[in-house]
């Protein structure tokens, strides 16, 4: 077959501008196979997502759908294309679901056949597809298939314009375009999220000092004895003690031990809803690389450890607010 990379067995016949399928070219091409070749297909993962655009000019197209357990895909993709595992987990996760959806949907046969069980019995399944699908295959043909789907890795095969042999700079090149299009797409999502997070962290810091000031109000107006006579960082060792010490050190000291225990009162919470800001993500230009991706993966993490940490200091501060307006209240 022409068109056909012969490393990775994919090739098409479908000509693309952007989304869209180039209707004079690719039906020209769909043509020329038919008139050569009584059967044939191709292999283009791809052109799942523009089926609908030519399987009318189809002759009595099947589907023959793969399917692998996903994270031996993730495996398999970050080996050989050395990519990131983390980076290729979400893509493979969205191709699957977008294959199921379309195996749910199309009115044309399919035919699922499962990675593994192929691998372990590949001259018995290949068999049952070829009845399937209504074929005759020679024994040459038969075991040339066997030595394809039996081969732990990638086996090269011979095309009209290639002879199955791969230079350094191709088999670089194709690399190069896997992590392109693995990591790209990933930094952007990190870098959006990190972006989000830190807004979100700011945004929680400012609700921090502001109930500060709400806790140190509550005790200036409310229980003066207990903070008559503290300088600042005596007052700061005071706020930052457990809330259980703090509303007892409180209580001793105000006079007012016989509130501390009992259920709470519902109050106001000062956090903003649940205390956690939703923020807006944004679209910062990056370069695609794999130590890109690695530092922005890095930059997330590091922004959501951030967040999550000023989180608990926010529902902390909360938890305080709610309990010395309870006490302050006089219920028990």
């Amino acid at each position: 077959m022409p068109d056909v990379h012969p490393l990775k067995h994919e090739g098409t016949p479908i000509v693309r501008l952007g989304e869209s399928v180039a209707k004079m070219e690719t039906r020209s091409n769909i043509r020329s196979r038919d008139a050569k070749y009584p059967v044939w297909g191709w292999k283009n993962p791809s052109d799942l997502y523009c089926f609908d655009q030519f399987s009318a000019w189809l002759r009595n197209p099947q589907v023959v759908v793969v399917v692998r357990h996903q994270l031996d895909i993730c495996e398999s993709i970050a080996k050989h294309e050395r990519v990131e595992f983390t980076a290729v987990i979400e893509d493979v996760a969205r191709t699957y679901a977008d294959l199921m959806s379309f195996v749910a949907r199309t009115v044309f046969p399919v035919h699922i056949v499962t990675y593994e069980q192929l691998s372990e019995y590949p001259r018995e399944f290949i068999a049952e597809l070829v009845s399937r699908l209504g074929l005759i295959c020679t024994a040459e043909q038969m075991d040339a298939a066997e030595r394809i789907v039996s081969s732990p890795k990638y086996v090269a095969v011979d095309s009209d314009d290639h002879d199955g042999k791969f230079s350094e700079e191709e088999l670089l090149q194709d690399r190069w375009n896997a992590q392109a299009r693995h990591h790209g797409s990933e930094i952007k999502i990190l870098s959006d999220a990190a972006l989000a997070l830190n807004s979100d962290r700011l945004l929680a810091e400012d609700q921090m000092h502001e109930l500060d000031k709400l806790i140190i109000d509550v005790l200036e107006t409310r229980f003066p004895e207990s903070i008559a006579g503290l300088d600042e960082d005596q007052l700061d060792q005071l706020l930052n003690l457990p809330i259980e010490r703090l509303l007892s050190v409180v209580a001793e000291l105000s006079g007012a031990k016989d509130r501390v225990a009992g259920p709470p009162r519902e109050v106001a919470s000062h956090a903003g809803g649940d205390g956690r800001i939703q923020g807006r993500w944004r679209t910062p230009v990056v370069k695609i690389s794999a130590e890109s991706y690695r530092r922005a993966r890095e930059q997330y993490l590091s922004a959501a450890m951030a967040r999550l940490e000023v989180q608990r200091q926010l529902d902390d501060l909360d938890d305080k607010y709610r309990e010395l307006t309870r006490l302050a209240g006089g219920e028990s």
